[in-house]
């Protein structure tokens, strides 16, 4: 969580909890690569 909010600027509740009510066609794919940058470390 702390990860996503330093390195991509993703804000997520501290129990993991994500609203996805904002994502859309233009930022889904930075949402990816961010889940993908940190969960590959």
């Amino acid at each position: 969580v702390l990860a996503l909010r330093e390195r991509h600027g993703i804000y997520v509740a501290a129990n993991g909890r994500a609203n996805l009510c904002g994502v859309n066609e233009g930022n889904v794919d930075h949402l990816c690569e961010a889940l993908s940058d940190v969960l590959a470390r």
